[in-house]
């Protein structure tokens, strides 16, 4: 994220103001949850209380009462507040949106590379890693594909 830690409330404000944040469509999500009540945790309820926690902050209530009222520890809260000024890929920022549960805003990439017959676990990404390195690969994972795409240097 392009933001430090000591960015002020107001800082905050005055270049991203609530206006402009992304919302979240909290009706679908609660209708979601009670669909698949055992399937999403309370995803709903952890939505609305990182949502309060960030506009409270916003509004300048002590940390201590944010602490009190929703559980969150101030450095949670202002880590809540830098994702959600952190750029979305549509160019927006990522807003209200960074704060549903489980949504990730960095896709993970694997660095290292794959150390072959290293057993059980350390593959994380490996497939991944792989279909970036050979792009005739990915062939398998594009819909309505049926045949290998064309070398051209291959007649």
């Amino acid at each position: 994220m392009a933001y430090e830690l000591r960015t002020t409330r107001d800082e905050v404000l005055a270049r991203f103001p609530l206006e402009i944040w992304p919302l979240v469509d909290k009706s679908a999500m609660a209708e979601a949850e009670e669909k698949t009540a055992s399937k999403t945790d309370g995803m709903f309820s952890q939505y609305c209380a990182r949502e309060a926690s960030v506009l409270a902050y916003l509004r300048r209530e002590p940390l201590r009462s944010i602490k009190e009222k929703h559980g969150f520890s101030r450095h949670y809260v202002q880590h809540l507040v830098l994702k959600c000024i952190a750029t979305h890929p549509d160019g927006r920022i990522w807003g209200f949106r960074a704060l549903v549960p489980y949504v990730r805003q960095k896709q993970y990439d694997r660095i290292a590379p794959v150390k072959p017959g290293a057993g059980q676990g350390g593959h994380a990404g490996a497939l991944q890693q792989l279909f970036e390195r050979y792009a005739a690969v990915c062939w398998v994972r594009q819909p309505g594909r049926s045949q290998l795409p064309r070398n051209p240097w291959l007649n």
